[in-house]
């Protein structure tokens, strides 16, 4: 991780400290019972694309999970994400920041991927449906097959 990251440790005390230094884009949380909350900073030169590196959960992807066999869990509650590191549930947690419309929309026209479960939409396309182009009247549209 220090490879990648410097570190900036936080006391459960400041726990509301670190959240709002990551709503600001400081930097990606990290917590794990023991060793308490950090802010990691990501360091300059990072393997990853520059549209990629303002995605917190493609660094946490690319630069820290890739090619490991662990078993991640995700949550939209920051709360709930600390609560099961200190239940013992996980070992730790990377609190981050949702993406944000514009840098998914930057993603897209460099032509990178997003990390797999990286985005949170609601309300969702329910299961099956299928969406279709609205036409002009008297035109019509071959559905794609």
């Amino acid at each position: 991780m220090e490879r990648f990251f410097q570190r900036r440790t936080f006391s459960p005390q400041h726990q509301g400290e670190l959240f709002r230094a990551i709503d600001r884009g400081e930097g990606l949380g990290f917590f794990r019972k023991g060793k308490g909350f950090a802010l990691l900073l990501p360091r300059d030169g990072l393997p990853i694309s520059a549209v990629l590196r303002r995605i917190d959960a493609a660094l946490v992807d690319e630069l820290l999970l890739r090619g490991l066999s662990l078993k991640v869990d995700l949550t939209r509650d920051r709360e709930e994400a600390v609560r099961a590191v200190l239940e013992g549930r996980y070992e730790m947690a990377f609190l981050l920041r949702p993406p944000r419309v514009q840098d998914l929309k930057a993603v897209v026209e460099q032509g990178e991927l997003m990390p797999k479960k990286s985005t949170y939409f609601y309300p969702k396309v329910a299961s099956g449906l299928v969406l279709f182009p609205v036409a002009e009247e008297g035109e019509v549209i071959e559905p794609l097959v």
